[in-house]
C-alpha cells in the first residue's frame, strides 16, 4: 500500500515497504548498510579524519538522527542541541562507534527515498539560512517519507523545543521555511507565500538541493561507494564541524534557540 507525498513520489505507509524499513515492533529509521559500513571501517582506523566521519553520519538519516539523539541524552532542556555538527563535537569516537554496531544489526541495503529525504534536509537548510534547519527537513521527512510517527523521531533526535515547533506546527523561520518547500513541493504556491517565500527562490533551493542529495545518495548507497568517493560528495560542508578535533568531549554552546 503506498500513498502519494509531496514530493511526488509514491511513499510506504506504515505497512508493506514500510514494515521493512521499520525494526520489529519499533518505529524508529534503520540505516543504511553502506553508510554505516564505511563508518565503521572509518572509526577502526588509528586517525579517523573527522570530516568524512561527519559527513557519513549527515547522509544517513537513521545514523543523523541516533546521534543527536546520543549528544541530547544529558542535556537539559535549554541547552539541546539541534545540528550534526553540534552533535558531532560532543559524541566521541568510542560512543560514536558503539552506536554503529548497534545500528549495523539491522541496517537495510538501500534507505528508501534517501535522496528526497536529503533533499528536503538541505533545502530546509537553504531557505532558512541556518544549519538548524537540516534537521529540521530531515525530520519532517523520515515522518512524511517514511510513515515514522513524528513525535517518536523528535523524542529520539532529543531535539530543541524551537526544532519541535518548525517541524510540528511550522513554527518561527525554521518552520516557514518548512512549510514555504512543502507549499512548492504540492505545487501550491500560495502556501509557499504565505510563508514568507517566493515560489521561485524555493524551486532553486530544492532544485540544488536534489542535486546534491542525488549525489550523497550514490556516495552511500549500494554499488561501489568507498570511502574517497564518500568523502568527497556524502555531504555538504555545512553539516561538518568547524572544529576539525572529533570527539573533544567539550560540549559547544548552544544555538540560540526561539522560546
Amino acid at each position: 500500500m503506498t500513498s502519494t507525498t509531496l514530493d511526488g513520489a509514491a511513499a510506504p505507509v506504515p505497512t508493506g515497504a514500510a514494515i521493512a524499513f521499520l525494526p520489529a515492533g519499533q518505529q524508529h529509521p534503520r540505516a543504511g548498510a553502506v553508510a554505516v559500513g564505511l563508518l565503521r571501517e572509518e572509526l577502526a582506523r588509528p586517525i579517523a579524519d573527522p570530516d568524512l566521519v561527519a559527513r557519513l553520519v549527515a547522509a544517513d538519516p537513521a545514523t543523523a538522527v541516533r546521534v543527536l539523539g546520543r549528544a541530547n541524552s544529558g542535556t537539559r532542556p535549554g541547552e539541546r542541541l539541534d545540528t550534526v555538527a553540534q552533535a558531532m563535537e560532543v559524541v566521541d569516537r568510542w560512543a560514536l562507534a558503539g552506536l554503529v554496531d548497534e545500528l549495523v544489526r539491522d541496517a537495510v541495503p538501500a534507505v528508501p527515498q534517501l535522496w528526497r529525504v536529503l533533499a528536503r534536509a538541505l533545502a530546509c537548510e537553504r531557505l532558512s539560512g541556518d544549519r538548524r534547519g537540516y534537521s529540521v527537513g530531515l525530520l519532517s521527512a523520515l515522518g512524511d517519507l517514511h510513515g515514522l510517527p513524528l513525535d517518536e523521531l523528535l523524542d529520539l533526535a532529543g531535539v530543541s523545543g524551537t526544532v519541535r515547533l518548525a517541524v510540528t506546527a511550522r513554527r518561527g523561520r525554521l518552520g516557514a521555511a518548512l512549510g514555504a518547500l512543502l507549499g512548492y513541493l504540492a505545487d501550491d504556491a500560495a502556501a509557499t507565500e504565505r510563508h514568507g517565500f517566493a515560489p521561485h527562490a524555493v524551486y532553486e533551493a530544492y532544485v540544488e538541493a536534489a542535486t546534491t542529495a542525488m549525489t550523497m545518495q550514490t556516495a552511500v548507497g549500494p554499488g561501489g561507494a568507498t570511502r574517497t568517493t564518500a568523502g568527497r560528495t556524502a555531504a555538504p560542508s555545512a553539516v561538518v564541524p568547524q572544529q576539525r578535533a572529533h570527539g573533544t568531549g567539550a560540549r559547544p554552546t548552544p544555538d540560540a534557540q526561539e522560546h
